[in-house]
């Protein structure tokens, strides 16, 4: 059986891997191979995939998930945005004839 603190690093390196969960705000404590989730998630997706990498790692038995969602405004994080920065300038801008307005186009 592995030590609690060697759960938990495995835990952190399975969600660390995953590029869409911000397991930076996820607090990870194991008892016994028991693995309670704490912190924010951005997203229900986020915080299934959160599930997912901790269930799926060596040493766990069970998972306790208590990441909650973030309310409020939706907050994309800083590679996100540079990415969707270098798309915008690599696609031609879109231009509306105004006539096709006028027509219901």
């Amino acid at each position: 059986m592995r030590r609690d603190s060697e759960v938990e690093q495995q835990v952190l390196r399975s969600l660390k891997l995953d590029s869409a969960i911000a397991y930076n705000e996820i607090c990870v404590e194991a008892h016994g191979g028991v693995v309670t989730l704490r912190g924010t998630a951005l997203n229900r997706f986020e915080k299934s995939a959160i599930y997912s990498a901790a269930r799926q790692s060596p040493g766990v038995c069970a998972v306790v998930n208590k990441v909650e969602v973030k309310r409020g405004r939706l907050t994309i994080p800083e590679h996100s945005k540079n990415a969707t920065r270098a798309v915008d300038r690599l696609r031609p801008p879109v231009l509306i004839h105004p006539e096709s307005t006028s027509r219901g186009w």
